[in-house]
């Protein structure tokens, strides 16, 4: 890329089943890297289908930061009635 142009990245990561447990929350790390200006941050966490995150009591939560400094992120699954037992 030119100097001073910038562009927008989206990623999409799908965690292997097992990874949400109704006792663990799920924990991201996202790190700033060395010599990176404040860029802009937003992140999305879908919850497994049927299921919804403490946070928000929806399928999913959005965070909006920047990256000043490492961010960490934390999502609580409460998982559907069917799926608990």
């Amino acid at each position: 890329m030119p100097r001073g142009t910038q562009r927008t990245v989206h990623l999409s990561y799908t965690l292997p089943p097992g990874t949400w447990s109704a006792s663990q929350p799920y924990q991201l790390l996202v790190q700033k890297q060395p010599g990176t200006l404040s860029l802009p941050l937003t992140l999305t966490v879908v919850a497994p289908t049927g299921s919804t995150l403490t946070a928000t009591g929806a399928g999913q939560a959005t965070w909006t930061s920047d990256l000043l400094v490492d961010r960490p992120f934390e999502a609580q699954v409460n998982r559907a009635a069917a799926e608990a037992r």
